[in-house]
């Protein structure tokens, strides 16, 4: 199953949406109209990226830094 990510940077939030088959091959060719006209976010405000899997990490900075 296709995922969405958006990072809104106004709210400061995450959010993991699951997409059903159908709107994946619904906005399969443009999903700027799925996140910013269907959906109503502002482009100045969000960041998207679809995958079929996407990890969220919460990682402290000491552990991220020692990479």
């Amino acid at each position: 199953m296709a995922q969405l990510a958006i990072l809104n940077y106004e709210t400061a939030t995450v959010e993991l949406i699951n997409l059903s088959e159908d709107t994946v091959l619904k906005y399969a060719n443009n999903y700027d109209n799925l996140v910013y006209k269907t959906m109503g976010y502002k482009k100045s405000s969000v960041y998207y990226m679809i995958a079929n899997k996407i990890s969220m990490c919460e990682i402290d900075e000491e552990v991220r830094l020692k990479r």
